[in-house]
């Protein structure tokens, strides 16, 4: 069988902290003690939320069976002694807030806070005409502005010099050329080309000149400017 667990009382609990207490003053506490000193101060904690809670419900109890009596018996409201209360003198050389007031009223109304005056803005000044701002170049425009323009590659074949014009120009070319320039005679088309792929150049541009007289070529029409392009190019 099992011993039976002695039970402390709380003055049992105290002494004993008590004297750990002094050991740990003196130095001597032990570890051991210390963790004996931890469960008896827990212990004492314990106790005495234990203790606080019956209080407040004997506490609670007791104000519920006060309410229940009160329902029943009639109770004689107790009578408020009425507190007697003087005005105190006013000594004639003391001032009241009173007349204070009435005496800075009149210079209030008197004199009113004037508003700060505003000035009118001047509407009669005269500003000059703001002048253009100076344009100034950016380095990239002087750059492209010294450097030469190139031509595309597109350009660069289109001013190359012809070798041949027979094989230069393209078949739609060659049908477009003979019907508005040399209306509609292929045989005089063929004729010309090879006179003016095989003269010099001042020979060329004396037959040019003889073919747009004699077709009557004018000298806005872009096929007529196409064909002529092309017979330079040949002399280049």
């Amino acid at each position: 069988m099992h011993e039976p667990v002695k039970y402390k009382r709380l003055k049992e609990i105290i002494a004993e902290l008590k004297t750990q207490l002094d050991a740990i003053e003196s130095g001597t506490l032990s570890k051991e003690d210390i963790e004996s000193a931890t469960e008896l101060g827990r212990e004492l904690y314990e106790r005495l939320v234990v203790i606080r809670h019956k209080a407040y419900d004997e506490l609670i109890k007791g104000k519920a069976q006060e309410i229940e009596t009160s329902k029943i018996v009639d109770v004689e409201p107790e009578r408020i002694t009425p507190i007697p209360f003087k005005i105190p003198e006013v000594s004639p050389n003391q001032i009241s807030l009173i007349d204070v007031i009435e005496e800075l009223a009149p210079e209030t109304e008197a004199e009113p806070a004037k508003a700060p005056e505003l000035h009118k803005p001047n509407y009669d000044v005269h500003f000059a005409p703001l002048k253009p701002a100076a344009q100034v170049e950016s380095v990239y425009d002087k750059i492209a502005r010294d450097i030469p323009k190139k031509e595309s590659l597109s350009e660069q074949i289109e001013k190359a010099a012809i070798i041949d014009l027979k094989r230069a120009i393209s078949i739609n070319q060659r049908f477009q050329f003979s019907k508005e320039l040399f209306k509609n005679n292929s045989q005089e088309y063929e004729v010309a080309i090879e006179k003016l792929n095989t003269v010099s150049r001042d020979e060329a541009m004396k037959l040019m000149d003889n073919l747009k007289t004699k077709f009557n070529w004018s000298s806005e029409s872009p096929v007529a400017n196409d064909f002529k392009e092309m017979v330079e190019r040949r002399h280049l």
